[in-house]
């Protein structure tokens, strides 16, 4: 409690925090993921692998604290509208969530590793080591799988933003923007080296469209925020995919526009041919309903 600047009445800090959360939710909580996702990571960005500002060396784990903040960000905003914590579907639908994961993961693989591999290869098709994939050594895991983005962002992203962003935008609308806006979270990452070998803008196309097809398959799952999770972790190992389907074969160079084409085009098909609704269904694309748990 503070007190107001005639001193005749206190004002309640916390209720205008809260007033300015239910005014402007979506813009509270991306400014808050964006405060506290930069703010860790900064001291990886101001190190020596980053600008060089503090001659110490900080391993590129430092940055799973700092994908943590859109969810953090989601627990925050949805105190202050609901004095509850819980703002996020794990798994609503047995069956809904096994739809949506097979789906997604169909989608996510095909648009990022199997049509590229087609698009990249100077050879027959039959020439793709297409037995790569049922190799379980083409699934590489490791610590950034899980840790590097999945569990931390997507509660924030899909579990708390894209409900409302459906419902004021649409699903098509809202994923673009959506995808825009994850794409702006990681900019201090391009300032460390060797983080990233694509430009901003490809990169920005490329989570554009994992943003839309993550959301149809969330939306088919009923709103899963760990299918989503699931998603993004095969996000994150289809690179190794396609370079396991590659493997030894001559391709295009540069790569970047046919790999870059594949996402896109199979993230246009998907909402063209779902008539830019990309599964959403009544309980999950009005937020409204969805801040109700079930």
């Amino acid at each position: 409690m503070t007190e107001s600047p005639s001193g005749s009445s206190p004002i309640n800090t916390t209720n205008m925090i809260g007033g300015l959360a239910r005014k402007h939710s979506l813009i509270s909580f991306f400014c808050l993921a964006y405060m506290l996702g930069w703010a860790a990571l900064l001291p990886l960005v101001l190190t020596n692998i980053g600008l060089g500002v503090i001659r110490r060396d900080i391993g590129i784990e430092w940055i799973v604290p700092a994908t943590f903040s859109p969810t953090v960000a989601a627990l925050w905003i949805h105190w202050l509208l609901h004095r509850n914590f819980r703002f996020v579907r794990l798994f609503p639908s047995a069956w809904r969530a096994l739809l949506g994961l097979l789906v997604g993961v169909g989608l996510v693989v095909f648009a990022f590793s199997v049509f590229p591999a087609i698009l990249l290869a100077e050879a027959p098709i039959r020439a793709i080591h297409w037995s790569a994939l049922l190799a379980p050594a083409t699934y590489t895991v490791n610590w950034s799988t899980v840790f590097g983005g999945p569990l931390g962002e997507e509660p924030g992203w899909r579990g708390f933003a894209l409900s409302r962003m459906q419902s004021r935008f649409g699903p098509t609308r809202g994923s673009v923007l959506l995808g825009i806006l994850w794409t702006g979270w990681h900019l201090p990452l391009f300032l460390l080296h060797g983080w990233s070998n694509v430009p901003l803008w490809a990169f920005a196309l490329m989570l554009v469209a994992a943003s839309i097809l993550f959301t149809y398959a969330v939306n088919l799952s009923r709103g899963s925020a760990l299918v989503a999770i699931l998603l993004h972790a095969t996000f994150n190992t289809s690179f190794g995919i396609l370079a396991s389907l590659c493997h030894g074969i001559p391709t295009r160079n540069p790569d970047l526009p046919y790999y870059l084409c594949a996402a896109v085009v199979t993230a246009l098909a998907t909402s063209l041919l779902t008539r830019g609704q990309l599964g959403v269904d009544k309980g999950f694309g009005d937020h409204e309903a969805f801040d109700r748990p079930s």
